[in-house]
């Protein structure tokens, strides 16, 4: 079989071109930004509670967890973790390599887990109900998150 032209041509063909577009991903600046978008998640978490903090009626507390991903290795993240009364609800990150999201969050309360994921500059609360879609995640948002996890 002739190599020159044909089914390996081209394959060399697409290979070759593949490698020469494919850009060079910065893994640390990813997760830099990622982790810096995490912490301006926890920031606007707590701005919305902070009355309810000086009043005694929230206490949010951070704690870390280790992720492991893909090109990145593991590295800390923290989790931020609200008691409401005696109920914990904490955001618990997923991390960086998420299908169709920049990030990903789970929010866990006694009741359910719901989703939060960051695209682009924003996070927004996934909805499943009826098909999969994105909602921004604001402060009326945040409302509805609480209570379908919360018993």
């Amino acid at each position: 079989m002739d190599e020159s032209n044909g089914l390996h041509a081209f394959l060399r063909s697409k290979a070759a071109t593949a490698v020469q577009a494919e850009p060079e991903i910065d893994w640390q600046a990813r997760k830099d930004k990622w982790l810096a978008h995490l912490a301006r998640l926890h920031d606007l978490v707590r701005t919305w509670l902070e009355p309810l903090q000086h009043d005694g009626t929230v206490r949010c507390s951070t704690s870390h967890v280790t992720l492991e991903e893909d090109c990145i290795g593991a590295y800390q993240a923290d989790v931020l973790t609200l008691l409401i009364g005696k109920q914990p609800v904490a955001f618990y990150p997923k991390g960086t390599l998420i299908v169709g999201a920049d990030g990903r969050v789970d929010v866990r309360g006694q009741r359910a887990v719901r989703t939060i994921v960051l695209k682009g500059n924003g996070w927004f609360v996934v909805a499943q109900s009826p098909h999969l879609k994105t909602l921004p995640f604001n402060e009326d948002s945040f409302q509805d998150v609480l209570q379908e996890v919360m018993a």
